[in-house]
């Protein structure tokens, strides 16, 4: 039996493949799967990618986190298609309850004149495995899976132009420090809203995002907007992004404007400190305005690691935007997934849980004002004041039902069919072969 690679909708998403036996990514990855369907579970990365097979089977794959989105459709009229923009697919014409999305760690196969859909889980998170281990061997295994991926990815990027986003967080400052010893060259950028460049004050970002590219003697480019021009892009960050909720948007809305505005050479790759606040459960509620933003279940840290991790099923804050710059957005702590889920839900328990860890895996790679500064979301920009992308987006009455009903509208679609494409921080899929093929209109 012979595969064929299903292009998809819109612009393609280029794989970022690591292999556990092998320092760089297999350039044969996809056939070795279409040989050796267990082949997958020795492979980490970021991807999404469809086949298809003699018999008419549409096969579909989608990596451990879902980094990368897989949306795909079916009606008899138009057949089948897929993307990673649901956007694309709503454009090929698509009726919205016709669209699905492969959930992440998934493989399915499909096919529509036998009406079969089957679904398997690949992975699965061994949540607070290393419960008993000692401090040191657990914080050992942490600094030898980072050391392994940054090896594997630079072995595997070779020439590209490497960019780290610094918000001036622990975060991002590690994977900084971590992309200073392993590529030759490495610049960082940063963003800044409404800041005079000559006067930054002690709490913001901007002023912690020099002091780490100072401290790891990494080139920093600046990213100046002000309110307005970032609110310009609010549609780019709902389309990317692919959500409308205003954590991810506000989030999606600062990489549109380094996308926009950074002047970064096409094709390059930018290293990223997202999904270690989900990995360690170091999230929290911000209160502003008499309100109170980004809003959690209440469970207990272990619990709520779980749920955020299962969330990165939905968002594109950063892979689709950037995407949409010819940029390649690459999430290190999500390729050591294995690692940090693996920590003992003891250790999520403190307020300065992270800090703690960081500091015991990093050391002085990362300067001591970075683990001294009070933890702030990037969304507010200062320690010392509320303000940020939050702070103008409320300015403007952009609020939660704005951004859903803009969403709608770009989607074409009701504002309520939202409420159940995606639920819990999960796309919908479909539970069987019956809903696939429901009256699209019903």
């Amino acid at each position: 039996m012979s595969f064929t690679t299903v292009t998809p909708l819109g612009k393609p998403l280029p794989p970022i493949l690591l292999h556990q036996t092998q320092k760089q990514p297999p350039a044969a990855f996809f056939e070795a799967w279409r040989q050796q369907p267990e082949f997958i579970n020795e492979i980490d990365g970021h991807f999404a990618t469809v086949l298809v097979d003699d018999d008419g089977t549409y096969h579909l794959l989608r990596d451990p986190l879902g980094v990368h989105k897989l949306f795909f459709a079916f009606d008899p009229e138009r057949g089948f298609a897929w993307s990673p923009l649901l956007h694309a697919l709503r454009e090929a014409g698509y009726p919205p309850r016709t669209i699905w999305s492969l959930p992440s760690a998934c493989c399915a196969r499909f096919n529509p004149s036998q009406r079969r859909w089957s679904l398997q889980r690949y992975r699965e998170w061994d949540y607070g495995a290393w419960s008993g281990e000692s401090a040191t061997t657990i914080t050992g295994r942490i600094r030898a899976r980072l050391d392994r991926v940054f090896a594997q990815l630079a072995a595997a990027l070779g020439d590209i132009p490497v960019w780290v986003t610094l918000s001036g967080g622990l975060d991002s400052t590690g994977i900084a420090a971590m992309a200073r010893r392993f590529f030759s060259k490495v610049e960082g950028v940063t963003f800044a809203l409404d800041l005079d460049r000559r006067h930054v004050a002690a709490g913001e970002d901007l002023h912690y995002a020099r002091l780490a590219a100072d401290h790891l003697s990494i080139p920093l480019r600046e990213i100046h907007v002000d309110g307005d021009t970032m609110a310009e892009q609010l549609n780019n960050a709902l389309i990317h992004g692919q959500d409308w909720r205003d954590f991810n948007v506000h989030c999606a809305l600062v990489n549109a404007c380094i996308g926009a505005h950074g002047d970064l050479p096409p094709g390059s790759v930018l290293l990223t400190g997202d999904t270690m606040n989900e990995l360690v459960a170091d999230y929290s509620p911000v209160p502003f305005a008499g309100q109170t933003f980004y809003p959690l279940p209440r469970l207990k840290p272990g619990r709520l690691r779980r749920f955020l991790v299962s969330g990165l099923d939905s968002g594109d804050r950063e892979v689709g935007v950037f995407h949409h710059f010819d940029l390649t957005a690459i999430q290190p702590y999500a390729l050591c997934a294995d690692a940090y889920t693996a920590l003992p839900d003891a250790w999520l328990a403190n307020d300065d849980a992270k800090s703690a860890l960081v500091r015991q895996v990093m050391g002085d790679l990362i300067p001591a004002a970075i683990y001294a500064r009070p933890k702030v979301r990037a969304q507010v920009g200062n320690d010392q004041q509320q303000g940020g992308t939050l702070a103008a987006m409320v300015a403007r009455g952009i609020n939660g039902d704005h951004l859903k009903e803009r969403f709608a509208a770009q989607l074409n679609c009701a504002p309520a069919f939202l409420d159940s494409f995606l639920r819990a921080g999960i796309y919908r899929s479909p539970l069987g072969p019956d809903q696939i093929w429901a009256d699209p209109s019903a």
